[in-house]
């Protein structure tokens, strides 16, 4: 994550390190008592394979789950690592829109043509960064 976080830094971000327990996701998933979800958005800026792996496929199955699958400080093909694990566990690869990558799981197939067959061009919609950076928290 060091390697994340001091890359991108040529973006204009900073960083600092500050050390955490972490949880597997399907814990927190248990703590909040969801019985259900629709849809499970993971961005964690290259982190992703980690929370995936964090995720009991056995006890929670997300109809739809988004993960970001573009990292400009990284590889092109990142997203390997984890699309195998979620095709393992049942997951069916339904949209790429040229940032995340959209699963189905395999009971609800019928969703998959429901997700379009290409991508809008990326200057169709407007994105958080054009709008400028947020006052910093203090």
């Amino acid at each position: 994550m060091t390697t994340n976080a001091a890359s991108a830094g040529k973006y204009g971000a900073a960083y600092s390190t500050v050390r955490r327990r972490v949880r597997p996701l399907s814990a927190l998933i248990d703590d909040a008592r969801l019985s259900h979800i629709d849809f499970l958005k993971i961005d964690v800026e290259g982190a992703e394979a980690d929370v995936i792996a964090g995720l009991d496929f056995a006890r929670h199955r997300p109809r739809v789950i988004l993960v970001e699958a573009v990292n400009p400080n990284a590889s092109a093909d990142e997203w390997k690592a984890w699309d195998k694990t979620l095709g393992a566990n049942g997951y069916i690869f339904a949209f790429f829109d040229n940032l995340n990558r959209f699963y189905v799981a395999a009971e609800c197939q019928a969703l998959a043509p429901l997700f379009p067959k290409q991508s809008l061009p990326w200057e169709a919609a407007a994105h958080l960064w054009d709008h400028g950076r947020s006052a910093a928290r203090t």
